[in-house]
């Protein structure tokens, strides 16, 4: 009734000569809105009397925007009458209670979100709150002001605005200190300061602040937060660290790293930059091992090695370290990295170029076995056991007492100074650190130089090769070459660019053939206890995943995961496309038959199966019958069915097949440790095609591992992201191009 009295009043008795033409059904309570109202007027008069009517029953806006908007339209309905007679657009009217407001649909602007007028309102508020109380306003604008300096990277004007602040008493909150001491210690570009450059804006042309300048307003800055007894936050202690390493001081970048630590903070990979680009910048092996070790230490996941950080230990060694270090990192970016950046793959290539690089061909070390450096020297000398044809044997690790006295001591020199890192420093050259559950200590990685490396399972380009004919193979462990200790005649390193591997993995340049690089035994534990842990977190019913894990203990494990969504969507990106039974059916045929003697498992959504087309016979026949063989799950509503056939093919472990193109995007995958899964996606996932006829075939993965690898001969060979390789070729002197055998 209310409704039907506010048209009335406001509509019907003014514009009586207007013609009406559809009125949609309005809401049944008087506090809706009304949706559409379509409204067509005989004449132009007619629409200019609609508009003045609205503009004078609604209050919604100011009578100065409604007059001009009345004589705007007036002109233009008068320049229309004045061409040709012609019928009014149609106009839109909304009704919000007691007021009715009519509008020209094609021109008037979608009216404001409720957030937006929520906001205007709180800033009308805080504009009027902040007219009473002029300092906030003050410590508003200047906190607006100095974090646009940030933005614009502009030290000089950010360290005015801080001082404008102090003369005038206002207390900046604690988000203007981090953003200071952010741009005080050179922001992105602390690094460069620290390799003792001045960085350049070629874009901009704006000037960074001098060395010098950052020094001055970092110390500024600092002593301003201890006398007004400011908090430091991790992003101020990472910033102090910054400064330290800029002024040549790692021991103190380390000493502000474990002080944030201490001091409850959340725990960050590059929180232990400086120190370490300070001990490559000075050649301190000693102290850069004492650093590895203590990262180690802390046995924190998401510490896991980047190749930044392996970049890093490979600069230091470079200088100073010894080939067991060196082939240490090296066996460790193996299992953590698939590829380098053209930026490592110099480093590398300058060190295999370098005197220090042949020092390892000496007359003392020809045609002797790999050492290890953490078995003591009598060990050392004895000649190489005997070992038999076929499959080598993993070489056992033994944890010497070493490792213990090195991470000891590393968890004591950042908080005790320079003398307790040179003393942790000497443990970690003397011994090996022990891996812990991030990254592993470096001298534990050099240990298994000239065997197996820090971990992963080996296996020839040969025997891995097997995968192609359809064969799931487990990769075994084993050796990965004995090294140039093993090369006779070898006295200098051929270093070879833009080098090309075949499908089989055999490179001309390095005249051997890549292996197969697998997880090991303990990884695929952690790795499926990892995808578990974040499944149960990421599923909206908390229980399905473990009621599907318990399904897997009593039916699994399966050899060959088919991913039946992906499957069955495959060329149906075309109108008539859909989801398709018969591509699912041919391919589970098609993985039965090379893959004979293994398990095959269907995955599905629960929708697919519920599906009119699911209810065909042919369908209903080729469920029931992989029921009866237990080789079909359906994920239940809700469920993300990505980490349902990930865990199903993780905990088969080596022989464990995803046939899938999904390129595992999706940032769930993010969440997983790089380590295990970059690995586990380069050996596991068969891809496929289909021809017009409906036949599917498969792509197997590569009869090799994309990794940095030491093959049989002593060769090196590293990825680039080109998809090129770097080889590194012990070769004889003056034999140009030829392999030392």
């Amino acid at each position: 009734m209310l409704l039907c009295r506010t048209l009335q009043n406001t509509l019907l008795r003014p514009v009586a000569r207007c013609n009406f033409a559809v009125f949609k059904q309005a809401s049944r309570r008087s506090s809706d809105l009304i949706q559409s109202y379509i409204i067509t007027s005989a004449t132009a008069n007619s629409s200019i009397t609609c508009r003045a009517l609205a503009s004078r029953s609604t209050n919604k806006m100011e009578p100065e925007q409604d007059g001009r908007q009345v004589k705007r339209q007036r002109a233009e309905d008068e320049q229309a009458n004045g061409a040709a007679p012609q019928q009014d657009a149609p106009v839109a009217m909304e009704v919000a209670d007691d007021t009715a407001k009519v509008v020209d649909a094609p021109k008037a602007a979608a009216p404001a979100p409720l957030s937006n007028n929520k906001a205007k309102k709180e800033g009308r508020k805080a504009n009027k709150e902040n007219a009473k109380d002029p300092a906030r306003s003050r410590c508003q604008q200047l906190t607006r002001d100095i974090h646009q300096s940030a933005k614009d990277n502009n030290l000089k004007k950010a360290m005015i605005l801080f001082e404008e602040a102090q003369q005038e008493a206002v207390k900046l909150p604690q988000s203007v200190f981090n953003t200071l001491m952010y741009l005080a210690c050179g922001g992105n570009e602390w690094e460069t300061y620290a390799r003792g450059s001045q960085p350049s804006n070629a874009q901009s042309g704006e000037a960074f602040p001098t060395r010098e300048e950052c020094i001055a307003a970092a110390d500024t800055l600092w002593a301003h937060m201890q006398g007004a007894n400011i908090p430091a936050e991790n992003t101020t202690y990472m910033a102090l660290a910054r400064i330290e390493a800029i002024k040549g001081n790692p021991e103190q970048a380390l000493a502000w790293a474990e002080t944030s630590i201490s001091k409850a903070q959340p725990v960050q990979l590059r929180l232990f930059h400086p120190a370490l680009v300070g001990y490559c910048l000075k050649g301190d092996v000693a102290a850069a091992l004492a650093l590895d070790a203590r990262i180690c230490q802390l046995k924190l996941e998401h510490l896991d090695y980047g190749e930044y950080e392996f970049a890093r230990l490979l600069e230091v060694l470079a200088k100073a370290g010894s080939w067991e270090q060196w082939t240490g990192v090296l066996f460790r970016m193996r299992d953590e990295l698939n590829q380098l950046s053209p930026s490592t793959l110099d480093i590398i290539r300058s060190y295999f170029e370098s005197e220090r690089a042949t020092e390892v061909f000496g007359p003392s070390t020809i045609n002797q076995p790999p050492t290890n450096p953490t078995e003591p020297a009598a060990v050392e000398t004895q000649p190489p056991p005997k070992r038999k044809r076929g499959r080598p044997r993993k070489q056992p690790q033994a944890a010497p007492p070493a490792a213990e006295a090195a991470a000891g001591a590393a968890g004591q020199a950042p908080a005790a100074g320079e003398a307790a890192v040179a003393a942790a420093a000497g443990a970690a050259s003397n011994g090996a650190a022990a891996r812990g559950g991030a990254s592993g200590g470096l001298s534990s990685a050099a240990s298994d130089g000239g065997s197996s490396g820090s971990s992963g399972s080996v296996t020839s380009g040969e025997e891995a090769g097997g995968r192609a004919d359809g064969t799931a193979t487990a990769s075994s462990s084993g050796t990965a070459g004995g090294g140039p200790k093993y090369v006779a005649g070898a006295a200098r390193w051929r270093v070879t660019s833009g080098v090309e591997v075949d499908a089989k993995g055999f490179s001309a340049a390095a005249g051997a053939c890549l292996k197969v690089v697998d997880l090991e035994e303990a990884e695929w534990t952690s790795f499926a206890a990892g995808i578990a842990s974040l499944a149960i977190k990421q599923e909206l019913r908390k229980d399905e995943f473990a009621r599907y894990m318990e399904w897997f203990d009593r039916n699994g494990p399966f050899d060959v995961l088919v991913d039946g969504a992906n499957v069955a969507f495959y060329g149906q990106n075309r109108p008539s496309g859909g989801f398709c039974w018969k591509q699912i059916m041919s391919m589970m045929e098609l993985a039965r038959a090379k893959h004979p003697g293994a398990r095959v498992l269907l995955m599905l959504h629960l929708k697919r199966i519920q599906d009119p087309e699911a209810a065909k016979p042919e369908v209903q026949a080729f469920l029931e019958h992989l029921k009866s063989q237990r080789a079909f799950y359906y994920t239940p509503p809700g469920s993300n069915d990505d980490w349902y056939w990930l865990y199903a093919t993780v905990k088969a472990k080596h022989k464990g097949l995803l046939i899938s193109n999904d390129e595992l995007r999706d940032h769930i995958f993010s969440l997983l440790r790089p380590k295990h899964f970059l690995k586990w996606k380069s050996r596991h996932i068969v891809h496929y095609s289909f021809t017009p006829e409906g036949v599917p075939s498969l792509v197997y993965p590569a009869a090799f591992t994309q990794c940095v690898q030491e093959l049989e001969n002593g060769s090196w060979m590293f990825p680039g992201q080109d998809g090129t390789w770097l080889c590194a070729t012990p070769v004889a002197e003056g034999a140009e191009g030829k392999v030392a055998e």
